[in-house]
Parts: C-alpha cells; sequence; structure tokens
C-alpha cells in the first residue's frame, strides 16, 4: 500500500497555548487532545503520541497496539502523581496503525475520547469511532436525536479518557481502504465548527493534500476557532487490490452478507449510558471540573437551599406568646431559638405577668404558641381586656343599690273590649 500523508495543528483563535499532539510517520498516524490546566493537557498528549509511537513501531500486531495505549495511561497517571501542577491531566487519543498481515494491509484504528477519524470514501464522510462522551452515548441509545446532540450543554463531557482511571478500555476498529480514500483523523477543534458537507467539499477538491489540511484548519478558525485544532490526512495512493464497499468493521463484528456493509450488532449492555467521567475536564485548556463532583454540589446546594427555604417559611410563620421582664410580650420565631434563629420581640403588653390568674400566668410562662402574628395579638389584646374589665368592676361596686330592671312584655292577641 502507498500512502501520501499530510498534517497541520493550530491553536485556535481563543486558546493561549496548543495542548493537542499529533504524529505521523508513514505507518502510524495520531491526534491527541490534552486537557488540565495550563500546562497539563500539553504534557498528557505528548506523552500519549511519544509512548504509542515507541511501542507501536515494534509491532503491528492488534495486542501490541493496543498494550501501547494502556502504556500511555500508564505513563500520564504516574507523571501526574509526582507533581501537582499535572494533577488531573488527560488527554483524549485516536491512531491509525498500518498493518501487514498475511499479505493483507489494512488500518487498525483506536480510540479514547472524542478525537475522531474518518474514512473519507467514494466522495463521502464516513465517522468511524465513536466519541465517548455523555452526549454521544445518549445518541445511540436513541435518547437524543443528532440536532439535539449538536446543541446539547453537556456535549464536551467524557465518558473515558486517557489519565483518568487505573485502566481505560479503548475501541479498535479494523479498516479496508480502496484506492483514493483518505483517513481523517482530528481534534473536536475542527468537528464543533466545520460541517461534515464542507469537509467533504474540501477533501473532493483538487489541491494537495497538506493545502487540505491546511485548509480544513483555516475554515475551523474562520468559524471562530474557539479550541485548538488539530488534522491528519492519510491517502491510500495505490493499492495492490481493491477492496469491496465494506471499507470500516468493528473487530469482532461480523459484516451483513446481505448489503456487504459493517454491520454493529447493539446487544442490551451496548446501549446503557456510561456515566461521565469523575475527574475529567469537560472544557479544554480549563479548569478540571468534575461531573460527580458537580452533580453532588448540586443536589447539596439545591437540598441546602430546600432546608433554609423550610426553616425560613417555618419561622416566617412561627409567633408565640411569652414573658419579658417580667410583661407579656409577642415574639417572632420558635421558643429557645431554631438553628442560627432567635426569637425577636414584636411587642411588649402593659400588661404584667403577675397581674394574671395562676392559670394564665402559668401558660404565658410556658410559652403559647399561636400560627400567626394577628392571632397572638389577639390572645393578648382578650388578657389586657379581662383585666380591664376586672378593674372596671372592683371600681364600681354594687353597694347597697339595687339595679333597676324593666321588662317589656308583649302579649298578643284581641284587645280587651
Amino acid at each position: 500500500m502507498k500512502l501520501a500523508w499530510a498534517s497541520s495543528t493550530d491553536k485556535g483563535r481563543v486558546r493561549r497555548i496548543n495542548q493537542d499532539s499529533i504524529y505521523a510517520d508513514g505507518k502510524l498516524f495520531a491526534v491527541a487532545d490534552g486537557m488540565g490546566g495550563h500546562a497539563g493537557g500539553e504534557v498528557a498528549s505528548k506523552l500519549a503520541v511519544d509512548t504509542i509511537s515507541e511501542l507501536s513501531s515494534d509491532s503491528g500486531a492488534l495486542e501490541g497496539f493496543r498494550a501501547s495505549f494502556l502504556e500511555a495511561n500508564r505513563r500520564i497517571l504516574s507523571e501526574a502523581s509526582h507533581s501537582q501542577t499535572l494533577k488531573g491531566m488527560g488527554t483524549t487519543l485516536t491512531a491509525a496503525l498500518l498493518v501487514k498481515e498475511d499479505g493483507l494491509e489494512y488500518f487498525l484504528v483506536q480510540n479514547v475520547g472524542d478525537s475522531r477519524v474518518y474514512l473519507f470514501h467514494r466522495g463521502e464522510l464516513q465517522q468511524i469511532t465513536k466519541d465517548h462522551t455523555f452526549v454521544g452515548e445518549l445518541l445511540r441509545s436513541g435518547s437524543i436525536t443528532e440536532e439535539q446532540a449538536a446543541h446539547h450543554s453537556q456535549r464536551h463531557v467524557l465518558t473515558k479518557a486517557l489519565g483518568v482511571e487505573p485502566v481505560v478500555d479503548a475501541d479498535v476498529f479494523k479498516v479496508m481502504p480502496t484506492e483514493g480514500d483518505i483517513l481523517l483523523l482530528c481534534s473536536d477543534g475542527l468537528i464543533n465548527h466545520v460541517k461534515d458537507a464542507e469537509i467533504e467539499s474540501i477533501l473532493s477538491g483538487s489541491n494537495t493534500l497538506q493545502e487540505k489540511a491546511d485548509q480544513l484548519i483555516e475554515s475551523a478558525n474562520l468559524s471562530g476557532g474557539t479550541d485548538n485544532i488539530s488534522v491528519v490526512l492519510v491517502e491510500v495512493v495505490a493499492l495492490d487490490v481493491d477492496k469491496s464497499d465494506n471499507p470500516a468493521t468493528e473487530l469482532g463484528v461480523a459484516p451483513d452478507e446481505s448489503t456487504g456493509r459493517s454491520l454493529i450488532k447493539r446487544g442490551p449492555e451496548l446501549l446503557s449510558i456510561p456515566r461521565p467521567l469523575d475527574r475529567h475536564a469537560t472544557r479544554r485548556g480549563g479548569g478540571v471540573i468534575t461531573v460527580r463532583v458537580a452533580l453532588f454540589l448540586l443536589l447539596f446546594v439545591l437540598l441546602v437551599g430546600g432546608v433554609l427555604f423550610a426553616v425560613q417559611l417555618y419561622e416566617d410563620h412561627s409567633y408565640f406568646v411569652g414573658e419579658s421582664h417580667g410583661s407579656v410580650a409577642i415574639f417572632h420565631g420558635h421558643p429557645g431559638g431554631l438553628l442560627w434563629y432567635s426569637p425577636a420581640v414584636v411587642r411588649v403588653s402593659s400588661l404584667r405577668v403577675d397581674q394574671l390568674n395562676v392559670v394564665e400566668a402559668s401558660a404565658i410562662k410556658d410559652t403559647v404558641l399561636e400560627p400567626s402574628l394577628s392571632a397572638a395579638d389577639n390572645y393578648v389584646k382578650n388578657l389586657e381586656a379581662r383585666i380591664r374589665e376586672q378593674h372596671y368592676i372592683a371600681a364600681h361596686p354594687l353597694g347597697g343599690s339595687e339595679s333597676s330592671i324593666t321588662t317589656t312584655t308583649t302579649v298578643s292577641g284581641s284587645g280587651v273590649g
């Protein structure tokens, strides 16, 4: 198989540094999109491509290719554990390895994260890799549409990346290209801004392969360039045997014999949605946002907010009548206080507790709970009215005089003549 390749990477129009790393040597091609602070992402992505280029060059076997990803993951974790500034760094990694087996040449494609590999086959762009993102899993399960996925607020939240967990499970695909096919490896800085139709138009053009790579970068920048952009193009210039219309197959999955196209069987276990990574930065080049922690904090804030609201609501509707320095008083709040709320005096009556009878005085000293201020006010006013009435009776005794009482009787019926 005779290949031609070209590559280009750019920091974009927003990022201060480029945390992407690329690699191309005629046999191995790779793109890594780093994350984790100012320097961490750059270190992680470079470690990833350096590791797989070192190990994959020794063997073209599937197990060797898989092992190179596992070793890259281990080295990133190890490096981060020895440096506080690199703690939490990680990277996506997608790679294509040219393999020759029993006289047959093909590509092994492996990926972790949302950097992609496409096959441009007979004028059409076909995505080979599957995005390891929360939204990607929702899309594959049929929970959301393509349009919803494109504008989903969590479309950048990864479910897999190198350098996050001790063991990472990468996807591996077998790609059988035909002459004229182009493999496109890219970071999400390209696909976030350039539509498939525009990519197809650029790859269909008459420019050189390097000019096409540069044009893809330029298109992403013209559309915003909000992230680092990396592109690797690999063109099959000549092929010993032209393969069929079944250019890409996920390993372990047989092609559909009736159509000749790859058939990816989806069992129930593949339709489950993995939870987002616990320690993965959801925005490239920014601070680390932990999805589980973010959800926990959100739930915690909602819970605390609910408790505060309930306490405030309870306090707003809590009143009681009690004693304040020997006088009958109305308080706002709960007797003895609740959490950080202490009872507050609303009104102090001129009525003293020692003016009350034994039953009333005991009730006031134990506090009388009321559901509202008006109810508490009515309770005190009734006490005041009873004491005033008692004073009035004491000041106006009946003595010896008797009250004259006039009784009027109405008799119904006919008059007496």
